[in-house]
């Protein structure tokens, strides 16, 4: 019976260090998540979100298209 209960004591030793390194784990990956999203805060802070480049980007292309015609129109003359 010593035995089963020291096999016992041994796995629950385990299973609790186990534990203890996967809450550690997951602290550390919830810390890695919560950087990187602070990071992509900050980008889309200094660059802007996806929808202003993309708005930014079609202003600039009308701008030379409008630009070229308007170029084009006058040396007609």
């Amino acid at each position: 019976m010593n035995n089963v209960h020291s096999c016992y004591a041994g796995f629950v030793n385990i299973v609790h260090t186990n534990t203890e390194k996967l809450s550690l784990i997951k602290t550390l990956l919830d810390g890695a998540s919560a950087r990187a999203e602070d990071n992509l805060k900050d980008l889309r802070h200094r660059y802007g979100t996806d929808e202003r480049i993309a708005a930014e980007t079609t202003a600039k292309i009308e701008k030379a298209r409008n630009d070229k015609l308007i170029s084009e129109y006058v040396g007609k003359d």
